[in-house]
C-alpha cells in the first residue's frame, strides 16, 4: 500500500489533470486553514476515491502513515509519539499535519 500512496502522491505533483482534479475537490471546502474534520473528509472522500479511479489502492491510514513518514524524515512513529509525550494520537497528529499542508496553499492546492 505504501508504494501506491507514494506513486499517487508523485502523480498528484506531476500530472496536470490530477492536479486540476485535486484543486476542484479542494474548492468544496472553506478557504484557508482546514479543520481536522474537513481534512479527514478531503482525504477519505476526495483523495482516496481519486486515487482509486487511477488504479491506486490505499486507505486513510496508509495515506496518513506515508505522509507522517515523509514529514518526519528518519523518525519512526514511536519516536514521534515519545516527542509529543503521548498527549495526542499519531493519527490526530497526522491529520493535523495534513490539514496544515492542505491549508498552506501549496503548489498542489
Amino acid at each position: 500500500m505504501e508504494r501506491d500512496v507514494k506513486n499517487f502522491c508523485k502523480l498528484m505533483n506531476e500530472n496536470f489533470n490530477i492536479k486540476q482534479s485535486v484543486k476542484k475537490i479542494r474548492k468544496k471546502y472553506p478557504k484557508g486553514e482546514m479543520s481536522v474534520k474537513d481534512t479527514y473528509d478531503f482525504i477519505t472522500n476526495g483523495i482516496i476515491p481519486l486515487a482509486k479511479e487511477n488504479h491506486y489502492n490505499f486507505d486513510f491510514d496508509d495515506y496518513i502513515d506515508y505522509q507522517l513518514k515523509e514529514e518526519s524524515g528518519s523518525l519512526e512513529k514511536e519516536e514521534l509519539f515519545d516527542i509529543n509525550g503521548g498527549r495526542i494520537t499519531m493519527k490526530s497528529l497526522g491529520v493535523a499535519s495534513i490539514a496544515s499542508i492542505v491549508s498552506e496553499g501549496t503548489d498542489l492546492f
